[in-house]
């Protein structure tokens, strides 16, 4: 047959009783009869719900809660006083204050009153709720700093970031606040999420999991309290200091992954387009449509009674459109709690009276309005009113769900092994669903309470909505063997992990395991053999996004002892308008589904007509919110005229969960004179810029038709006064003859705003006019030179007509004088009677100059000759005797410079002579020529033949090998003077000496070259450079000095 979920609507009343429909209920019990064969007459129940007028302050799950700790029955003026009964119930919500009461110093956590406040719910047999405070302008200050209310290590790190970053102190109010946009806020504010998580996880007390007491979880870190607004400092936030849309969704998801399995609210400023929350309106969809494993987030107001805030829910003016049309804010806000909590506490003045005249006589209206299931007594007042009593338990009953039943059935005679039904109507009078997980549990008990078996209903209370009728719920079980006898039907709502209290349902007879007796004197006989019940499997849990809105449904159905008959698809709950296709199969797929909750349950029946039953539940999370494309229009730009174009490039921008499907450039201030070349391209040119301040627009639009803005500021300055070129004509150049020519070089020249457009060398003084080969090129060469001073001019010319000078000076040295040579010829002999001969020096020369004087003197002999013409190149020797003479001639050229060189005169008497020595001439050479040859040829021997030559070397600068022959050649000399002696023998043994003399002068230096460097330009404010002459240079020597 199935499981069947009917409206009871007018088949039964709430006890059940036959009325005005007795034969269509006939026919209904006939009918469960004939399908069933193993069932006896069916029974019907009778239940009497507990009136609304009953004290009712205290109720799982729903009502009001237990607010830091502060009991409801102890407020200062008297207040509400907490009824008798069920005083396990109230559930107990804390608010932690980050920096007083959980993290000391950064990542030292202290657990100190987090584990007093949920152990103490705990011992109260509470569920405990809680949210964690960023900043708290009514508590205690921290770290000796005023107004600071958060930790002082945080506050630290905040300061030590870039100006724009750091928290900052509201004078107004003493008050320092966050910048909620900080990296280390964003940072630690999530590592204190998950330390609380990671301790939710592990702790426990006395048994108790911490995980399994948690009832919902605030998503607070935003705003004073945590309340989502900026009141007070509203509207003072210094740049860069207000919180963005994606620091704001950073925080929503960062306290979902963080507690991903529980139920989060958030407050109702976070859907608040103006007052003091100013909220952005893709964060209050991003907020109304964020899901995590548990669900979608729920809403709390800490204002319960003001009207004035229907402003931001039922009347909330918000709309956002996720790229496939505007969806208006309020119809979200107003069904949240068909699949979330709304809580909060009622209004702190407690006085408002707009609409019934007693004090907080709007908590009840609004409890009812929004579906609210809890409220918490944080700002209940320190005075007392007749009303308010009243008006706060008339809230306490209007909230949450309130679970009746109205009436059912069940088989009152039972056989073991048989199949049997039990149906229960349930109703949801309440305002809101049941948010947490419940199993529907019925047990047969002995008449000393014994449970002898136990069925679990396919109905769950959770997400089962208010509604104006009761919903049946039937469920046919296989009783197991059992002895033969009498026995009571219980239901009893379970906790599936045994912290809470069973589940009140708001009827009479409530016992004190918290179980209700459905049926008593139950009697149960032996049959034959048990038929087992097929076991079924409705496939797992399904979560889907909309736009889908289809699922298949993959169910199976096994049976030990049979095999199955039929499959019965149905829904127990969740929003109208889906359809099972194919209800009687297996597989099926379920179409036209909303978002919300839907529980599902498959039925398979075996050959004999047992049933067995699973449920899968299917949740359809609203369509993701597109996320707007972040537009990019680049660095802002400066330029300075003449240049008069920019490229604004707004390719950066991007798409989180899309892409950029078009760009759109604008100008929205500055000059009238520009032109853009292309406003529909990521990148374009603007051109025709003139002085002043432009900003540029760029819209970017995203696949689904979100949009953002972003501008870009060009700032055009005036052209500038025509700065004058600099003039470089280069370091001071010095040559020295016989090298007459240089280089000009004006590349260093340049102008700081400009070209150089022309070059013009020309001489400004010196010893004679040089050539200018190239005088209008940047650089030239210079001939002619001659010993002396020039100066030469550089004028630059630039792009706008200005002129600079810049003058070098060429230094051009005299060559260095090359002394003359000596030449005072051969050596000779005469015979007397000839006593005189010329001395001849006219073989003298000066290699770089002229002779200018000469002088003979006579060095040795045997006699003093008479010297005649001793001042001209060729003089005369007379009066000579016989003996060696030797005469000595001194040569000076045009610079002073003088050299000598000496010839010798055997006069020999007549007769047999000694043989007559000649060296040579005397010679003259200049470094780096350093070889000579000496030359004893001319020796002779007027009375016989020389036999043989002796070389000697009486002085010198180095050691020179010789050898004893008539000539020789001198390597490797050194500068100075040398003199050789050589002396020849004859065959008479006669002998005969003379010498000749070498000089040998030192290199000619060649000057050194001074290179300053290259040209330096400096822009102030620098004023110092360094000078460098390191590439200076001596080609034969070294230098020895620098002077700037």
């Amino acid at each position: 047959m199935g499981i069947k979920f009917y409206r009871a609507r007018n088949l039964i009343s709430s006890n059940f009783s036959i009325r005005k429909t007795n034969q269509i209920l006939i026919i209904l019990c006939l009918l469960i009869s004939s399908r069933f064969s193993s069932y006896s007459q069916s029974s019907a129940f009778s239940f009497t719900q507990i009136p609304l007028s009953n004290t009712d302050l205290i109720t799982p799950g729903r009502g009001v809660e237990n607010w830091n700790g502060v009991s409801w029955n102890n407020q200062s003026g008297g207040g509400v006083m907490v009824p008798s009964g069920n005083t396990k119930g109230l559930n107990a919500y804390y608010r932690f204050d980050w920096g007083v009461e959980l993290e000391t110093s950064q990542g030292v956590y202290s657990w100190t009153k987090f584990d007093q406040q949920i152990n103490a719910a705990i011992d109260a047999g509470q569920m405990f709720s809680f949210g964690l405070m960023p900043m708290c302008s009514a508590c205690n200050t921290l770290g000796g700093i005023g107004g600071l209310t958060y930790p002082p290590y945080l506050h630290n790190l905040m300061q030590a970031e870039a100006s724009n970053s750091r928290d900052w102190y509201y004078g107004a109010g003493g008050l320092w606040v966050p910048n909620w946009n900080s990296p280390n806020y964003l940072a630690r504010y999530q590592a204190l999420l998950n330390a609380v998580a990671a301790h939710i996880a592990s702790g426990s007390h006395n048994g108790k999991n911490y995980r399994d007491v948690i009832y919902y979880i605030d998503i607070r870190g935003y705003g004073d309290f945590g309340e989502w607004h900026t009141w007070p400092w509203y509207g003072t936030e210094p740049t860069g200091r207000k919180a963005t849309s994606a620091t704001l969704k950073a925080l929503i998801d960062m306290n979902l992954a963080a507690f991903p399995n529980y139920p989060n609210v958030i407050m109702a400023g976070a859907y608040d387009p103006g007052g003091a929350s100013l909220m952005p309106a893709d964060v209050s969809y991003y907020a109304l449509t964020r899901t995590n494993a548990w669900g979608q987030i729920g809403w709390r107001r800490d204002n319960w009674g003001d009207p004035g805030e229907s402003n931001i829910l039922d009347k909330n003016p918000g709309s956002y459109n996720p790229g496939s049309g505007s969806v208006s804010f309020a119809p979200i806000i107003m069904n949240k709690y068909k699949y979330a909590p709304v809580v909060g506490e009622p209004d702190n003045s407690m006085t408002n009276i707009s609409s019934c005249g007693s004090q907080q006589c709007d908590l009840p209206n609004e409890i009812k309005l929004y579906h609210a299931t809890s409220f918490g007594n944080g700002n209940y007042p320190n005075t007392s009113d007749p009303a308010l009593q009243a008006n706060v338990m008339a809230a306490s009953k209007l909230s949450g769900f309130r679970l009746i039943l109205t009436g059912g059935n069940m088989t009152t005679t039972l056989t073991s092994g048989s199949v049997f039904n039990l149906t229960l109507n349930w109703q949801n009078i309440g305002v809101a669903p049941v948010y947490e997980n419940w199993n529907v549990v019925y047990e047969l008990r002995k008449s000393d309470g014994t449970v002898v078996w136990t069925g679990n209903s396919a109905f769950k209370p959770k997400f089962f909505l208010p509604q104006a009728s009761p919903t049946a719920a039937s469920d046919n079980f296989t009783l197991s063997s059992i002895p033969a006898g009498t026995y009571s039907m219980y239901l009893i709502v379970r906790d599936p992990v045994n912290y809470k209290a069973p589940l009140i349902i708001n009827i009479n007879g409530r016992n004190a395991d918290g179980s209700y007796l459905l049926r008593s004197n139950i009697v149960v006989g032996t049959g034959g053999p048990v038929n087992q019940p097929p076991k079924a499997n409705a496939g797992v849990d399904q979560i889907i996004q909309l736009p889908t809105s289809t699922v298949s449904l993959a169910g199976s159905g096994t049976d030990a002892d049979g095999t199955i008959a039929s499959y019965a698809w149905s829904k127990l709950s969740g929003p109208a308008g889906d359809v099972i296709t194919s209800p009687a199969t297996a597989n099926t797929n379920i179409t036209g589904l909303v978002q919300g909750v839907y529980l599902y349950i498959l039925a398979v029946t075996d050959n004999l007509g047992a049933i067995g039953t699973d449920t899968m539940m299917v949740t359809v999370n609203p369509p993701v919110a597109n996320q707007p494309p972040i537009a990019n229009a680049g660095p802002d730009q400066n330029i300075t005229l003449p240049t008069n174009s920019v490229t604004i490039n707004g390719s950066a921008s991007s798409d989180p969960d899309g892409s950029i499907a078009s760009y759109l450039w604008t100008k929205i201030s500055g000059p009238t004179q520009f032109t853009i070349g292309n406003t529909t391209q990521a990148s374009t040119v603007v051109n025709n810029l003139t002085a002043g301040l432009y900003s540029f627009q760029l819209k970017v639009t995203d696949n689904l038709g979100a949009i953002a803005l972003d501008t870009i500021k060009v700032i055009v300055n005036a052209a500038p006064a025509n700065l004058p070129p600099i003039a470089n004509a280069g370091a001071n150049i010095s040559v020295t003859l016989p090298t007459n020519i240089a280089n000009l070089n004006g590349t260093a020249s340049k102008d700081p705003d400009g070209t150089i457009s022309s070059y013009l060398w020309s001489q400004v003084s010196g010893p004679s006019t040089a050539a200018i080969t190239t005088p209008a090129n940047v650089t030239t060469g210079i001939t002619a030179l001659q010993q002396g001073v020039y100066v030469f001019s550089l004028k630059v010319t630039d792009n706008s007509g200005a002129s600079n000078l810049d003058s070098i000076a060429v230094t051009v040295n005299p060559a260095s004088n090359i002394p003359p040579v000596a030449n005072a010829g051969t050596s000779k002999s005469i015979i007397l009677p000839v006593n005189s001969t010329s001395l001849d020096g006219s073989l003298s020369s000066d290699p770089d100059g002229s002779i200018v004087s000469y002088s003979w003197a006579q060095l040795s002999g045997p006699s003093t000759a008479t010297v005649t013409g001793g001042t001209q190149a060729v003089a005369t020797a007379a009066n000579l005797v016989a003996g060696l003479y030797t005469f000595e001639l001194t040569v000076t050229d045009n610079q002073g410079a003088t050299a000598k060189a000496s010839v010798k005169i055997s006069v020999v008497s007549s007769g047999i002579q000694p043989p007559v020595a000649n060296a040579g001439a005397d010679q003259t050479i200049t470094l780096p020529t350093n070889s000579v040859t000496i030359d004893g040829s001319g020796s002779s021997a007027s009375s016989g033949t020389i036999i043989s030559y002796t070389w000697t070397e009486k002085s010198g600068p180095s050691i020179v090998s010789l050898a004893n022959t008539s000539t020789n050649t001198l390597n490797n000399l050194q500068a100075g003077v040398y003199i050789f002696i050589l002396k020849v023998t004859d065959n008479n043994a006669a002998t005969g000496s003379d010498s000749v003399k070498i000089t040998v002068n030192p290199a000619v230096n060649q000057a050194p070259v001074a290179d300053a460097g290259a040209g330096i330009s400096l822009t102030l404010p620098a004023n110092s450079t360094t000078l460098d002459g390191t590439k200076s240079f001596d080609p034969d020597g070294t230098i020895s000095t620098y002077s700037w």
